[in-house]
């Protein structure tokens, strides 16, 4: 969601003279939602090989 909203920074920054602003605030967007997105990873895969050790040690 924060990438298409980075987009539409980008446009809005072509209408107006203090395009500066916009893209500053496209970047920050950007970095917040690498962030997000790595985070999110993290969490999937330790959340996911738990479940495969248990299930490992279940089986034995």
């Amino acid at each position: 969601m924060l990438f298409a909203l980075t987009q539409f920074v980008f446009v809005l920054k072509v209408y107006y003279e203090n395009g500066n602003f916009f893209h500053a605030i496209a970047m920050l967007m950007f970095v917040l939602g690498q962030f997000l997105l790595s985070k999110f990873i993290i969490l999937t895969e330790e959340s996911s090989n738990y479940k495969s050790i248990d299930n490992l040690n279940e089986s034995i």
